[in-house]
């Protein structure tokens, strides 16, 4: 089995295939059920807004809480291929719309979309590509004062789909300019929008900052980060007053190159290049720093940067400031003069967690809160804004940045941290460059043809293999002549001659071409295909495919069925303190029926655990696997993985060394709960179904005794959900023996001399005869394999030899 990694790219600018009931004859709108929601008052929301204390995050919209599902509000109606639901929402006064579902699942064909029904915008179709872990669905604004939410369900479809609308955020900020005799505030006139030449040397960094809205109702900035990984996961860097906890992060909608067009122009930037939702990942209020990931990739089509960083804490000469002043259009700030350390301006807290920025042009305004400064010598993010005191009007009063230092480290637990999440293998790295994702994505792997016999359909430690390799043009302009050389580094040895791609269409269907190599490694382990790109005089850098070594065979599982629920299988055990229920077998939900393990979710505080049998881990690498469904409070309640090795006690799975292939914890539990696991790396939130968990195991476990443990904590509130965890299983590598690769043959003087591939711990036998009558090969030379290639010189002494080279 050969396990290959690539992006996988969504499209988010939701200008795509409109809704259905604009492709075919449905009722009029003036037919279906309509809710008319409170009048805005705009002079009241501005008048409020002003009173806010300092640190408040920049309102744009009223939330408004609603319960509307397709059962109880609405109208249903048949067409020839599906189901149609439709309903309007009337917000008079309201300069825009967005909306909060809290509950959020479509099946494989339904779609759902979100209108203006007073002129042509729509966001949409969402579909089950964007059903998330987190179960929900926040949208971006649409214009206007009344919309249409619209669902399909196509006919055949098996599962019905989930949909609860919560909030509603009526809008009074006038997000897309539509108003011009509304005397709302607009960013100020000292400002320097992006568009103008001073920006020219920051177009990258420019590209890595969004603006963003959270909870439906306010506004703030953000930037796109590297991790040290290098690998373009979408971690996005704000304040801690922005976004506090697990919560906010699903209802964040990001907008991408909200930008003026033109130098000293306010206004003219589009909304259309945005994405929804988020998982968090840390946050510390002293720092007031927040890190969350983004449930997708930017689309490539945006054309985002993910910004460097520098964790040293070594004080800059200055600072470039890039973000969204009044939640307008982007802008940019300069200081020449270097920064000092203070503590926040908005926490009140005394530690010395933040730098004090004096501008000298430029400044900061509600709604640049959470946006980065950047060293200017060195182009990498160093803080994070919090507040102060600039403004147009004040522009000599300082603002001050929670340093990305401090964020970095000074928390105790992954949940404070950075460091955890950009820095996952504690490389020690102080500063991390940024970059563009490359423009060609790796988009699969099959393998052609292989030496191994008989065939097992995998890629083997010691095997020459032809693999097609897959590219997919995600960049601006289509290739011209596109050329791809397999590089002979990560495990690939003596691979094939560079391949021509030719021209690659902007989202076009993929294209392959097959190379040859010879595969290098540990049997259950993982190697590295990279391919080096050109496209005429261009370099467009590297794409690569983790390729694992041989198939994974279950040496012993557990499916929970040979029992009568709710009876554990023998060896089985649980344990429950607090007010957590056991673990037991239920019937309700299962993978493979009638059974799967259960755990409930209680409403106060409490843990469980359920431990497997002692079970004898295979030699070497292995894996363990399982199947897992979870329905626990997002963010507050969730579920662990300890492992037990010998003798010593059980351990979170990542901090005994191991690591997910699949499958792997999406959440921090929240502190302050009183959750036992709080603070902890965790499953919660919805998985809405099965999905698969694989995790390697820590290399201390093979060939010992080991135990598994599947906790469930809960915090002080909200119970009633569900873990379940089905076919499990402990498996360990197969590969094939193939024979050593002999090449090089060639006299050198009175001397013989071949090169063979070796593999790290593999036992070779060098062999000759005189004759190939001769009825016993003798040996010449034995050795262990190191990886490397070792060459054999025997003296020929005038007499004709033959050699054959054997794995021991």
């Amino acid at each position: 089995m050969f396990v290959v990694f690539f992006a996988a790219f969504s499209a988010f600018a939701r200008l795509g295939t409109p809704p259905v009931s604009l492709l075919q004859p449905a009722q009029p709108l003036n037919e279906i059920a309509q809710l008319v929601l409170p009048t805005v008052s705009i002079p009241t929301e501005l008048a409020a807004d002003k009173l806010a204390p300092p640190g408040s995050p920049f309102r744009f919209a009223v939330p408004w809480k609603v319960h509307v599902t397709p059962a109880t509000h609405g109208t249903w109606e048949q067409l020839t291929n599906g189901r149609l639901w439709r309903m309007r929402f009337i917000a008079p006064s309201a300069t825009d719309l967005n909306f909060g579902f809290t509950s959020f699942w479509m099946p494989p064909g339904a779609t759902l979309h979100v209108y203006s029904d007073r002129e042509d915008y729509f966001q949409g179709p969402y579909s089950a590509r964007d059903n998330a872990p987190h179960g929900q669905l926040w949208t971006p604004v649409i214009p206007g004062d009344s919309a249409v939410i619209e669902m399909f369900v196509p006919s055949g479809t098996k599962e019905e789909p989930i949909l609860v609308l919560s909030q509603i955020g009526l809008g009074y900020r006038d997000l897309f300019h539509r108003q011009k005799d509304l005397s709302i505030p607009k960013s100020g006139e000292c400002e320097i929008n992006v568009a103008c030449p001073q920006a020219d040397p920051w177009r990258k960094e420019i590209q890595s900052v969004a603006r963003y809205s959270v909870n439906g109702s306010e506004l703030c900035s953000g930037t796109l980060i590297m991790d040290a990984n290098a690998d373009f996961r979408s971690y996005f860097l704000t304040a801690h007053h922005c976004i506090v906890d697990s919560n906010d992060a699903p209802t964040v909608v990001v907008y991408w190159n909200y930008e003026s067009p033109e130098c000293g122009v306010s206004g003219g930037g589009s909304l259309a290049q945005n994405q929804s939702g988020a998982t968090f990942r840390a946050t510390k209020t002293d720092v007031d720093f927040t890190l969350i990931e983004l449930d997708s990739l930017p689309d490539p089509s945006f054309h985002v940067y993910y910004s460097g960083w520098d964790n040293s804490g070594n004080v800059p000469n200055g600072a470039v400031g890039i973000h969204h002043p009044n939640g307008d259009e982007k802008a940019i700030s300069f200081s020449t003069t270097p920064l000092t350390t203070t503590s926040s301006c908005i926490t009140g807290s005394s530690a010395l967690t933040h730098w004090l920025v004096h501008w000298s042009e430029g400044v900061t305004e509600p709604g640049s809160s959470g946006s980065g400064i950047w060293d200017p010598a060195t182009h990498l993010l160093v803080g994070t804004l919090s507040g102060g005191s600039s403004s147009c009007d004040t522009p000599n009063q300082p603002d001050c940045y929670g340093k990305f230092s401090a964020a970095w480290n000074n928390g105790s637990t992954p949940a404070s941290r950075l460091r955890d999440w950009l820095d996952p293998q504690n490389t020690g790295l102080t500063s991390m460059p940024g970059s563009f994702p490359p423009p060609i994505a790796a988009a699969g792997s099959s393998l052609v043809s292989e030496t191994c016999l008989p065939a097992n359909d995998a890629v083997d430690p010691g095997e020459t293999v032809t693999m097609n390799f897959a590219l997919s043009n995600f960049g601006f302009a289509a290739t011209s002549n596109l050329v791809a050389t397999l590089l002979a580094t990560n495990g690939i040895l003596f691979p094939s001659a560079p391949q021509t791609y030719g021209v690659l269409e902007t989202n076009g269907e993929a294209v392959s071409r097959p190379f040859t190599f010879f595969a290098d490694g540990i049997c259950g382990e993982n190697i590295t295909a990279s391919l080096q790109l050109r496209d005429g005089e261009y370099d467009l850098g590297n794409v690569s495919f983790v390729l694992t070594l041989g198939h994974f065979i279950a040496n012993w599982s557990e499916n929970f069925d040979a029992v009568a629920a709710p009876k554990l299988p023998g060896g089985w055990t649980t344990a429950n303190s607090g007010n957590q229920a056991v673990w037991k077998t239920s019937a309700t939900q299962s993978d493979s029926p009638p059974n799967a393990a259960f755990s409930s979710e209680a409403a106060a505080v409490g843990i469980n655990s359920l431990s497997s049998p002692v079970i004898a881990a295979p030699a070497g690498p292995a894996q363990l696997s399982f199947r897992n469904r979870f329905d626990l409070e997002d963010g507050y309640d969730g579920g662990v993985l300890d492992i037990k090795i010998g003798a010593n006690a059980f351990t979170d799975i990542l901090a005994a060394g191991g690591s997910f292939a699949s499958g792997g914890y999406n959440q921090v539990i929240a502190t302050g709960y009183s959750n036992p696991l709080a603070g902890r790396r965790a499953w919660s939130g919805t998985s809405g179904r099965f999905l698969t968990t694989i995790v390697n195991l820590p290399a201390a476990a093979s060939g010992k005794n080991i135990q598994f443990r599947w906790r469930c904590g809960t915090d002080k509130s909200v119970g009633g959900g569900s873990w379940y965890v089905d076919n499990v299983a402990v498996s360990a590598p197969v590969c094939c023996a193939s024979p050593p690769l002999v090449f090089g043959p060639q006299m050198a003087g009175a001397s013989f001399v071949f090169s063979f591939a070796t593999l790290p711990g593999t036992g070779y036998a060098v062999e000759f005869k005189n004759a190939l009558t001769d009825l016993n090969w003798q040996t010449l030379e034995t050795l262990t394999g190191d990886g490397t290639i070792k060459t054999i010189t025997n003296s020929a002494s005038g007499a004709q030899r033959y050699f054959r080279v054997l794995t021991q």
